[in-house]
């Protein structure tokens, strides 16, 4: 589908995550590319993944970005749409966020096959872009705790190219039949 495996190595597949990352919110510019260079690097930093851990990422993702500086890193206190889909409301975010944290490190720790890993951590990764749990930069971070997730876990890093964003966007609308 859009996970690449190859030979290169892990900092030029870094690289063409974080390019991709960004680029699937058109996003090119140098400074927001070094900005999600350093939050892969505050990341990595973590074993595990915390509500800290997120929220630090963000903050760092979102550094340069035009919106307002207190939304940066925190929890979003307003309600959103998502294209047709309203996200949970913003008064039950942090309930949420507290219990994808919980789910996050317990799939990471699961004694399960590398399939079935890697069926778990896409389940999450639309869980927490569904949560929405900022006012913007959702997609960046929650494609870099993704693939954070995936590198813990053994698995090959998801890189999403430009080319291949409406075979990745196709994940949520088939997430959400199946959910319906």
């Amino acid at each position: 589908m859009f996970i690449e495996i190859s030979e290169r190595s892990f900092g030029e597949k870094l690289e063409s995550f974080l390019i991709g990352n960004n680029a699937i919110e058109q996003i090119y510019d140098g400074d927001s590319l070094d900005q999600a260079g350093y939050a892969w690097c505050y990341l990595a930093s973590h074993q595990y993944i915390s509500e800290t851990s997120i929220q630090g990422t963000h903050r760092l993702i979102t550094k340069n970005q035009p919106i307002p500086q207190n939304q940066k890193g925190t929890w979003r206190t307003e309600d959103v749409w998502v294209g047709k889909h309203k996200a949970p409301s913003w008064e039950i975010v942090p309930e949420l966020m507290n219990e994808w944290v919980q789910k996050a490190n317990r799939y990471q720790l699961a004694d399960t096959t590398k399939e079935e890993k890697d069926r778990l951590l896409l389940a999450l990764h639309l869980e927490f872009e569904k949560i929405h749990p900022f006012v913007d930069g959702n997609g960046r971070t929650g494609r870099m705790l993704w693939n954070f997730q995936r590198l813990k876990c053994g698995l090959p890093m998801a890189i999403i190219s430009e080319k291949n964003k409406d075979a990745y966007m196709q994940l949520f609308s088939e997430d959400s039949k199946l959910h319906s």
